[in-house]
């Protein structure tokens, strides 16, 4: 998962409950580094609830979507990237705190996609 600090936060539980189904889950937080990745396997995700992040480093972001061959994008931004694999549009809302919620329900929805997959 890639993304700013606080989309990652909401994460973690996540990340948590899925390592225990057996789905490892990563975390890169800003842009440091990005001309060094390395194709991993897996499925990545880049998360901008606002797009704010690929306008402020739009390279970095088309550089993380070129290294990795499943990536999805988790965005409210009309922008996208290179080699997308899917862009999940989230809503524009006037308050964060309900973009939190949709982006934690959001999660939930995997999580149970996982728990279906693994039996």
């Amino acid at each position: 998962m890639y993304g700013a600090a606080f989309p990652l936060a909401l994460s973690l539980s996540f990340a948590e409950d899925a390592c225990v189904l057996g789905y490892p889950v990563y975390f890169h937080q800003g842009f440091e580094n990005c001309e060094t990745l390395k194709s991993q396997e897996g499925v990545h995700a880049l998360i901008t609830f606002s797009g704010r992040w690929i306008e402020s480093a739009y390279d970095a972001c088309a550089t993380i979507s070129r290294c990795h061959e499943w990536l999805f994008l988790i965005t409210s931004s009309d922008r996208t990237l290179p080699n997308v694999m899917e862009k999940i549009s989230l809503p524009r809302l006037c308050s964060n705190e309900y973009m939190n919620v949709l982006y934690l329900l959001f999660l939930d929805l995997v999580l149970l996609e996982l728990l279906r997959l693994a039996g």
